[in-house]
């Protein structure tokens, strides 16, 4: 098993979707946003970093950020 540790990116938060193109800071206020109890979804970094390269290809890809 390999022991090296996977970056992950948050994409739901609380049932609703986390803006794939945020900076660091954003996801950060919306974290501090939300009481002790909250629940969401997390998808491995390079994974949401490649959503982001091929979503850039689109030229309308803006209409597809929540």
């Amino acid at each position: 098993m390999d022991k090296s540790s996977q970056t992950w990116t948050i994409t739901e938060l609380n049932g609703h979707a986390v803006n794939m193109f945020f900076t660091h800071g954003e996801t950060e206020v919306l974290l501090n946003a939300y009481g002790s109890e909250m629940s969401f979804v997390v998808q491995p970094s390079d994974l949401i970093a490649c959503l982001r390269q091929e979503l850039k290809r689109f030229k309308s890809y803006k209409q597809y950020i929540p």
